[in-house]
């Protein structure tokens, strides 16, 4: 649960932190962290304006360690400015670029460790993602994307492509794919038990024949 807390933020009305300026009062907000040991942290934001005319809140340690500086429309700029290999291979855009070779060998290159668990599977990567490393970069970077965060497909047995996929944290990646096995685990249960009862209906029939 989020509570807000009243106690006013460092970061004053009318700050400029490199596009971003910040409109009213910061706040605190009681965060809920899935972390034992700090289970929930208080964390002060700020309603900004970005240049290009997005209003957006933002967490005051970022603004101050320089980590947020627009609304995500400075990468952007980076994207299109940039061809379409150097323009992602270096600067804010290496590590989604990455990502993006990772996910097309998964798929695509038998070679790949990790391709019997991806391609062998029937995963694919969609038409619009495979053929340009650039419509993937835009599509992170205006759905969520953050240098913190992993790409997820929302349907485990489904394909890498827009509807099915999301950003989210190592530690909510984890829990997932424990959810996952555990729901293929049950099942599996489930198919056993019904074989063994269709098993045990077969039997009652052949000694009802002879």
């Amino acid at each position: 649960m989020i509570a807000l807390c009243k106690r006013k933020g460092r970061v004053v009305p009318g700050s400029v932190f490199g596009r971003l300026t910040t409109l009213g009062e910061p706040f605190y907000l009681w965060v809920d962290r899935s972390t034992p040991r700090q289970p929930r942290q208080r964390i002060s934001f700020a309603v900004c304006e970005c240049q290009c005319g997005t209003i957006l809140v933002v967490e005051c340690s970022g603004l101050k360690t320089g980590n947020s500086s627009s609304c995500g429309c400075k990468r952007l700029e980076h994207v299109s400015q940039g061809n379409r290999t150097h323009g992602l291979t270096t600067g804010s855009t290496k590590r989604i670029y990455s990502i993006w070779k990772g996910m097309r060998s998964r798929c695509c290159d038998s070679r790949c460790a990790s391709h019997k668990a991806y391609g062998e599977r029937g995963i694919t990567v969609c038409d619009e993602w495979i053929s340009d490393p650039m419509v993937f970069c835009i599509w992170a970077l205006t759905h969520g994307y953050d240098d913190g965060l992993v790409l997820d497909r929302v349907d485990p047995d489904g394909n890498y492509e827009p509807s099915n996929c999301q950003w989210i944290t190592n530690l909510a990646n984890v829990q997932k794919q424990k959810t996952d096995r555990l729901a293929k685990l049950e099942q599996l249960r489930a198919e056993i038990s019904d074989l063994k009862a269709e098993n045990g209906r077969l039997k009652k029939l052949l000694a009802e024949t002879n």
